[in-house]
């Protein structure tokens, strides 16, 4: 039986320039572990493959959201893509409220998948990273990158060669996505740190590792902001 079999991951890669030592790609429904990232001079060979079991436990942690919870994920996605065209064509006076109110619901699911790995003891390091902001950019920013870009392409193909209408549409377009992205960091960010104070006590970590946990909360929310 291969390592990949015991542990229940798809993929083995060593990618020394990767600081994850592990993920899941719920697109293509698997784990890769990153050989790398597992081990440090000093430990011993039990203590290794202990680790190796408990990644691979929060890896699977997270299949097991998508496989429950997959679905309705993806129709909160659609009905987000329908509330947007709502907002644009300006169909309801309710749909700057309602595309909120999605957004809001899929960043819960999304927190709720990572407090869920955690829980699970599927993380062996004290401090382990908590990307639950890397996670929403993955897959709420990304899409919805996609679709603003098909939007753009839509309303640049029917104005023609009427520039008018391209001066109208696509200033109000690119305001709501700017709108959107902003509110979907900003609550990311606010799960996050929820996140974050629940892998702290479940660790009872100490005042002086909480402070170094959150100090690389911070450095991540100026990244984010540039």
């Amino acid at each position: 039986m291969s390592w990949k079999e015991i542990l229940k991951v798809d993929n083995v890669v060593f990618e020394p320039d990767n600081p994850n030592t592990a993920w899941y790609d719920p697109q293509k429904d698997e784990i890769t572990l990153n050989l790398s990232s597992v081990g440090s001079e000093g430990e011993d060979d039990e203590f290794v493959i202990m680790n190796l079991e408990q990644i691979a436990v929060h890896e699977n942690a997270h299949r097991a959201v998508k496989y429950v919870m997959g679905d309705a994920f993806k129709k909160l996605l659609d009905r987000l893509g329908e509330s947007v065209a709502n907002a644009l064509n300006g169909e309801t006076e309710e749909s700057g409220s309602e595309l909120h109110d999605l957004l809001d619901a899929l960043i819960k699911m999304l927190s709720m998948d990572e407090a869920y790995a955690y829980s699970t003891g599927g993380t062996v390091q004290r401090k382990p990273q908590v990307n639950l902001m890397e996670s929403v950019h993955g897959a709420l920013i990304e899409p919805l990158g996609i679709l603003h870009q098909g939007i753009m392409e839509d309303v640049q193909r029917q104005a023609g060669n009427n520039p008018m209408a391209l001066f109208i549409h696509i200033p109000r377009i690119n305001k709501l996505f700017a709108i959107m992205e902003a509110h979907i960091l900003k609550e990311a960010a606010t799960a996050e740190a929820a996140v974050i104070d629940f892998v702290s006590d479940m660790n009872n970590f100490t005042e002086e590792e909480k402070n170094e946990y959150v100090e690389r909360y911070m450095r991540k929310i100026q990244n984010m902001l540039g």
